[in-house]
C-alpha cells in the first residue's frame, strides 16, 4: 500500500520548504504507481479528490497475499478474496506423461465417497472427481509416488494428493491424509473453501489454486481440471 503525500498549506510550505508543485508532482509519481497497483491489487479510484490523483488504496482483492499466506487463511477459514486471470500463454493440454487409466482407476474406486462428501460440504461432486483424476492420472510420477505413499516418506499423500505437512490441521480438525476416506473428506473441505474464495470460481480457477496457492493466473494443471470437468474422462 502506498503512503501518499498530504496536501499542504502555504504556510507549512514556507515553514518545511516543501513546495506545492513539488508536491503534485511527487502525487502525479504516485498515481503512476497506483496504475500498477490498481492492475493487481484492484484498488479503487476515489472521484471525489480535488487534484484528480488521490486512490483509495484498500486492495479489492488479496491477491497481493503470499502462498503461505493464502495457505494460512485457507486453513483457519478466514476472509479470502482472490482474482485469478486468465492465461492465453499457459499450454492448456496433458501431457504425455499423463495416465487417463491410473486417473479414471482412482475415480471409479473412490467415487461413492466423493459423492457423500460432496454432498455434505454442498460442492459439485463432478469437480472434486476431475480434481482426483488430474492428480492421479498426472501426479504419479510414474509410480513413485505410490511406493513413497506405502512406506509413508511421501510429501503428499493420494488419492487427492494432499501435502499433509501443510493441510492436515483445517479449520481446526485434524486428518490423516494416508487415510483414503479422510483424505477425500479434507480434499473436498479444501476445494469447498478455494470455492467461496474465488470471485469467479470455474473449474479452472479451483484447479489452479488447488495445485498451487501463489497462483494468480490459471495454470497448465488448471486448465487441465476444466477440461476433466467438462469431459469426465472417468466415464
Amino acid at each position: 500500500m502506498f503512503n501518499y503525500p498530504k496536501y499542504q498549506s502555504y504556510e507549512q510550505t514556507y515553514d518545511t520548504g516543501y513546495s506545492n508543485k513539488n508536491f503534485l508532482n511527487k502525487l502525479k509519481e504516485y498515481a503512476n504507481q497506483q496504475r500498477y497497483y490498481d492492475a493487481v491489487y484492484g484498488g479503487n479510484y476515489v472521484s471525489n479528490d480535488n487534484y484528480g490523483y488521490c486512490w483509495n488504496d484498500t486492495p479489492q482483492y488479496d491477491n497481493h497475499l503470499t502462498a503461505k499466506q493464502r495457505e494460512y487463511s485457507l486453513k483457519n477459514n478466514q476472509n479470502l478474496y482472490l482474482h485469478i486471470d486468465e492465461n492465453p500463454y499457459q499450454d492448456t493440454g496433458w501431457k504425455w506423461w499423463c495416465d487417463f487409466d491410473r486417473g479414471k482407476s482412482a475415480v471409479n474406486k473412490y467415487g461413492n465417497v466423493v459423492e457423500e462428501y460432496a454432498n455434505q460440504y454442498n460442492i459439485n461432486p463432478d469437480l472434486v472427481k476431475a480434481i482426483m483424476f488430474t492428480e492421479n492420472a498426472c501426479g504419479h510420477y510414474y509410480g513413485f509416488n505410490d511406493f513413497m505413499d506405502y512406506i509413508g516418506l511421501s510429501k503428499s499423500q493420494m488419492p487427492m494428493n494432499i501435502r499433509g505437512n501443510i493441510w492436515s490441521d483445517f479449520h481446526g480438525q485434524h486428518y490423516n491424509t494416508f487415510n483414503p476416506e479422510q483424505n477425500i473428506e479434507l480434499g473436498t473441505r479444501i476445494i469447498k473453501q478455494i470455492y467461496n474464495s474465488l470471485d469467479n470460481p470455474t473449474p479452472d480457477r479451483i484447479g489452479t489454486l488447488y495445485n498451487s496457492a501463489a497462483k494468480d493466473k490459471i495454470s497448465s494443471y488448471g486448465y487441465r481440471v476444466g477440461d476433466a470437468y467438462k469431459n469426465k474422462p472417468w466415464l
